[in-house]
């Protein structure tokens, strides 16, 4: 489909609800919806479980570093190969997906998830933990990308920003109660247990998707048969991503200039532009990149980096803040990063309904809480209120929770049904780097303004000296963290707001035929 098509059927008709021709009936459009919502809550089990998935292995990881004596720099490894499995694998699984079909590959990543699993509880040594990982990981690249193509091929456009909002919301759902229900099952039964409940629970989303999904209903509205899968273009992703991933981890811990740094920054590049030229080459790329001629595609999907860019800061420097300088306890940690959770799921779900009047103006009001959250963090000192901590989360979460589905309705919007399955994943790619590059460069600003306050520039030494030279030039740094995120958050707002007027703001009822 050219450029120009997409943005016309983006303004005058939604893309197709339902590939199958149904006759009309007064009684249809109930079953149509509740069909819908079976396939939904199939989706849902299974992202659920891949959402408490990435958490269970964080929660474990002390008990697991003392078993096999390992220090926990060396065990941070475990998550991390889990974390680069996903990212590496999360646009090719969305493109071989619509090849192979989807329901057989939703499946494949739930058995895979369960497996992966069963093998980690077994694990006799960390390198078979590490594979264990790495292939419950690749599961969860698959089940994550699975739940936003589906979604958009299933819902119309008109009831797509709700479904989406109930996809968000049962994603936060999961990474709430992974942490809980893992650290619990860690206290009673070990580490092994954690991840043999993992195991159990998998099964029934397993089973729920053999019985609801439909390939008729779930697939592509055009059959991609005898179409090559593009395994040169997946490579060249996969290392490009993953390069470019360790090195934002390690650059503050190797140094930035170092040659390690430099030369994995440079191979990341390298893939990157290697990734771009094949794929302008490909008759069936990977992703087809003519997308990014689309200002509506291109500007949702830059809103959506800038929105992760700004917003991933407060995940990563609260804790420092509110356990080492201010002396609270876990459980206080645990509180402050609950209220925006909660605020995320309270506002994707009950205004679901609410986004798809005009996408682009909740979206730029979401962005611009975000902005006033972390404005609100700028303003904090050491002693500030716990209570007025939990309220600029909140106020967070809320503006997370509000803008991520529009923009992610709209993204959807501009594409056909054909590409959902390769930009769904490459929306997930966007979150995952724009998340990593935000903790790296917070770590970049906070270390560089302690070391230059004469602090040691180690966050680990922040609770030795809470109200010291160390807590001064954390909560100093900090708040230059925070004005630069709500900058950033800023030019998320502007880019996304540049769309207002356009037809895609607001959803259409009338229903669009098959391409």
């Amino acid at each position: 489909m050219r450029d120009s098509d997409i943005s016309r059927s983006v303004v005058d008709t939604p893309p197709p609800a339902d590939t199958e021709a149904r006759p009309a009936s007064a009684s249809l459009p109930n079953a149509a919806s509740v069909q819908r919502w079976r396939i939904f809550w199939a989706l849902g089990a299974a992202n659920l479980i891949g959402a408490m998935d990435t958490v269970f292995s964080s929660v474990a990881l002390p008990t697991i570093a003392e078993d096999f004596g390992m220090s926990l720099s060396s065990a941070a490894w475990i998550p991390l190969a889990g974390a680069l499995t996903i990212s590496a694998l999360l646009l090719p699984m969305g493109r071989l997906a619509d090849l192979t079909g989807r329901k057989r590959m939703q499946l494949a990543g739930i058995a895979m998830l369960c497996g992966g699993s069963v093998l980690a509880a077994a694990a006799p040594s960390v390198p078979v933990l590490i594979a264990a990982r790495m292939v419950s990981s690749a599961g969860v690249a698959i089940v994550f990308t699975q739940m936003l193509s589906i979604v958009a091929v299933v819902f119309p456009d008109n009831e797509r920003s709700r479904a989406l909002g109930a996809a968000m919301a049962v994603t936060a759902v999961g990474m709430m109660i992974g942490p809980v229900v893992g650290g619990a099952v860690v206290a009673l039964g070990g580490w092994r247990a954690a991840y043999a409940v993992m195991a159990v629970i998998a099964v029934p989303g397993l089973v729920a998707s053999q019985v609801v999904l439909e390939e008729s209903r779930i697939g592509p509205a055009e059959r991609l048969g005898g179409t090559k899968f593009d395994w040169q273009g997946a490579l060249l992703i996969a290392c490009g991503i993953c390069l470019a991933i360790v090195t934002l981890n390690e650059g503050n811990r190797v140094g930035w200039l170092s040659p390690a740094i430099l030369g994995m920054a440079a191979s990341s590049g390298a893939c990157m532009a290697l990734f771009v030229w094949w794929e302008r080459r490909r008759e069936h790329p990977l992703f087809d990149l003519s997308y990014f001629g689309n200002r509506v595609f291109a500007s949702a999907i830059t809103a959506r980096c800038l929105g992760f860019l700004g917003g991933s800061t407060t995940f990563f420097l609260l804790p420092f803040m509110v356990q080492d300088v201010q002396g609270h306890s876990a459980s206080a940690v645990g509180l402050v990063f609950s209220s925006a959770s909660v605020a995320a799921v309270l506002s994707a779900t009950l205004l679901g309904r609410m986004f798809d009047r005009n996408r682009v103006r909740f979206a730029t009001l979401g962005l611009a809480l975000g902005m006033t959250s972390n404005a609100m963090f700028a303003l904090f000192w050491i002693e500030a209120p716990l209570a007025l901590v939990c309220l600029a989360n909140f106020v967070a979460g809320l503006g997370f929770g509000v803008w991520i589905t529009p923009v992610s309705a709209i993204t959807l919007s501009s594409i056909d049904n054909s590409s959902y399955g390769p930009a769904a994943a490459f929306m997930n790619v966007v979150r995952n780097t724009s998340q990593v590059a935000a903790v790296a460069a917070a770590t970049a600003i906070v270390t560089g303004v302690m070391l230059s306050r004469g602090a040691s520039g180690d966050l680990g030494d922040i609770s030795s000296d809470p109200t010291g030279t160390a807590g001064e030039a954390f909560v100093a740094g900090s708040r230059i963290a925070f004005i630069a995120a709500s900058a950033v958050t800023a030019a998320a707002m502007v880019v996304i707001a540049s769309l207002r007027g356009r037809g895609e703001v607001t959803a259409s009822d009338e229903p669009q035929s098959a391409k």
